[in-house]
């Protein structure tokens, strides 16, 4: 109920059903009589400041597009979402975060559960570019649908998380999909984070040697004779790594891990 909003003509902020209180019969006096004004002689001799900043407003952001698609539903392809998020996504993501811990500001009117919200945003975030979100949306398919599960890693993947990648490689390999379990584990070797594996390690990341191991493993679970020397390659990366991070323990497990070859 903003009505310089509707008279500039700018997209509505979508919210989630019953995320808000219908408004009061003093919020919608307030509304018409702002409305009024506008549609008043008196602001039309003052319009052309509003025309101008109507005109440097229109396409500086593209919306969103939802189009027919549900609640935590990805799309088909990539290719409707932006390569960077949006500012309306990241806005979405914060009013995520909100409700996700219900902050009173977002609690007081809502009508809907805080779960119901949270998903909403932080899906809104996800389809304008925002790969942190596509993962919130990925968790909350987790165990109810694995197809959209799986494939909010693939989008975010694609935007360059490594966690979406790590997570893509997991799915993959939990399914025995073995051959794009290894395909989503080696690309995340490529992807940089900005983290050492010292930082990882602080913040229960997956390590660049963890990585090299799960490899090595799916190379041995496919083909033993066939992958041997591949297997061992990247247990040989796997221990040059744990030992520049100082983890004795993981040097030992890898150096068992090649006796047993």
């Amino acid at each position: 109920y903003n009505p310089v909003v509707k008279y500039m003509k700018l997209r509505k902020f979508a919210l989630c059903d019953g995320e808000q209180a219908p408004p009061s019969k003093l919020e919608i006096l307030k509304y018409e009589k702002g409305l009024n004004y506008l549609n008043s002689q008196e602001w039309q001799d003052r319009s052309r400041i509003v025309t101008g900043l109507k005109t440097s407003l229109e396409g500086r952001d593209r919306p969103i597009s939802v189009g027919l698609l549900n609640v935590l539903e990805p799309p088909e392809s990539n290719e409707s979402i932006p390569r960077k998020p949006l500012a309306e996504a990241l806005v979405h993501r914060e009013l995520a975060m909100l409700h996700q811990h219900n902050d009173p500001e977002v609690k007081k009117g809502r009508q809907c559960s805080s779960e119901a919200a949270s998903n909403f945003h932080f899906w809104m975030a996800a389809l304008g570019g925002c790969a942190k979100s596509m993962l919130n949306c990925a968790k909350a398919c987790k165990g109810v649908n694995p197809k959209h599960e799986a494939k909010w890693y693939v989008l975010a993947s694609s935007l360059g998380s490594r966690e979406g990648t790590i997570n893509a490689a997991e799915h993959f390999a939990a399914k025995n999909l073995t051959r794009f379990a290894l395909i989503f584990f080696k690309k995340a070797l490529t992807q940089n984070d900005r983290w050492t594996d010292d930082t990882r390690i602080i913040f229960g990341q997956a390590c660049s040697y963890d990585l090299h191991i799960r490899i090595a493993e799916i190379l041995m679970q496919r083909d033993k004779t066939l992958n041997h020397e591949e297997a061992l390659h990247h247990l040989m990366l796997a221990r040059e790594a744990a030992k520049a991070a100082g983890v004795e323990n993981i040097v030992k497990d890898i150096d068992d891990r090649i006796e047993s070859l």
